[in-house]
């Protein structure tokens, strides 16, 4: 093992070892006015095309979720991290600043195909619905019952 590979398994550790002895993740710590979205979606959000953004399950209350009202900025991953290491993201510079409009959990199995208007050019339908968060979350699109939806207001 190189002393370069060496060094950046014990950091890896160490921050590994950290969030373990304080019990913490690294969701806990990260900003929760920030939206995180992959790199893919930048040109929809920059042109504003992108409204609605989806997450899995019940997003509508707790520490994952926003509300009507609240001003994020989205921010664009060119590179993911690792939670289960601490690892950060790498974000592309730029963000854009939103408000959420309105926040929904929803049956994805009653989703009409005009519920899907404003998700960007990768969701169109259920079955994109749960491809993408299924890819993004590492879940299996079969436990994947409901989704919160995001409509955003670009300021």
């Amino acid at each position: 093992m190189s002393v370069k590979m060496f060094f950046k398994n014990l950091i890896v550790t160490l921050i590994n070892l950290f969030f373990r002895i304080f019990g913490i993740t690294l969701f806990q710590i990260i900003n929760r006015k920030e939206i995180w979205l992959r790199m893919l979606y930048y040109q929809s959000a920059e042109s504003k095309e992108l409204t609605r953004i989806w997450r899995p399950y019940n997003r509508t209350g707790g520490e994952k979720s926003f509300k009507a009202g609240d001003v994020v900025d989205l921010r664009f991953i060119k590179m993911p991290g690792n939670d289960q290491y601490g690892i950060p993201p790498v974000f592309k510079p730029i963000s854009i600043k939103v408000k959420i409009r309105f926040a929904c959990c929803v049956q994805i199995s009653k989703l009409k195909r005009s519920d899907f208007l404003g998700s960007g050019p990768f969701i169109h339908d259920q079955k994109s619905l749960l491809h993408e968060l299924s890819i993004i979350y590492d879940l299996k699109p079969e436990k994947i019952e409901t989704a919160t939806f995001f409509d955003l207001e670009y300021l």
